[in-house]
């Protein structure tokens, strides 16, 4: 039999008394279901096929972000999903709110995100903005609290210190941005039903969504407050 549910319980071996699982679909020539289950206390999320024989647990990890974009926070935000993927757990649930930051670690989250071998779910529990959107956008199941926000606007390059440029060090600066405004675009036309002509737009006016424009748009699934079961342990990365 496989279990799948989401918190932090263990099986070690056989089930134990006491579970419930609240389905009839199972095996009927297995008499031993009535000795281990009850009837409809088993959380709605589960559901079981198979045998006894076959207890597998599917398990989510929660990793809370609320950080810029930056090389620091985005080689320990992938660490972190690194260890989730080592401990077993077979869904990350990334709640995150972020004013954004540089493009390229931004990026970098983005096919991170992509390539895990596990169902990633993102969470807007405040406001997306900027490069965030792309790595938001990464998730398999999106979801956004419904007084969240989602930020856009073009790219743009600082200037930290007196520079002296000539033609060809503007130009350089210019197709940069262009092309990383361009990753950006096609990132939101593929995984939303945004269009090459509203990415455009997007990015041209500063537009912020809410919650309702973004379901419209196809950036989220469902408008959902957060829920995090009982008892879940939570991962918040903390940057000082």
């Amino acid at each position: 039999m496989r279990i799948w549910f989401s918190g932090p319980r263990i099986l070690h071996g056989l089930v134990r008394p006491g579970i419930s699982l609240g389905r009839e679909d199972w095996n009927p020539r297995l008499p031993s279901y009535r000795r281990y289950f009850a009837r409809n206390h088993w959380p709605s999320q589960c559901h079981a096929v198979g045998s006894l024989s076959e207890v597998t647990l599917m398990t989510t990890a929660y990793i809370n972000f609320h950080a810029p974009i930056n090389p620091l926070t985005a080689q320990r935000f992938m660490a972190a999903c690194g260890n989730v993927i080592t401990q077993g757990h077979d869904e990350l649930y990334l709640c995150i709110s972020t004013p954004g930051g540089q493009i390229a670690s931004g990026i970098t989250l983005y096919n991170f995100l992509r390539s895990m071998p596990i169902k990633v779910i993102t969470h807007n529990i405040g406001s997306v903005d900027s490069i965030g959107n792309a790595i938001f956008l990464a998730g398999e199941l999106r979801r956004a609290c419904s007084h969240s926000t989602f930020m856009f606007h073009g790219t743009a390059f600082d200037m930290l210190t007196q520079a002296h440029l000539e033609q060809k060090n503007l130009r350089e600066m210019l197709n940069s941005l262009l092309a990383d405004e361009q990753r950006i675009a096609d990132i939101l036309v593929e995984r939303t039903k945004i269009t090459p002509d509203q990415a455009g737009q997007l990015f041209a006016e500063a537009r912020t969504k809410n919650a309702d424009e973004a379901f419209r748009l196809g950036i989220i699934h469902e408008i959902s407050d957060l829920a995090i079961p009982a008892g879940t342990p939570i991962l918040t990365l903390v940057f000082n």
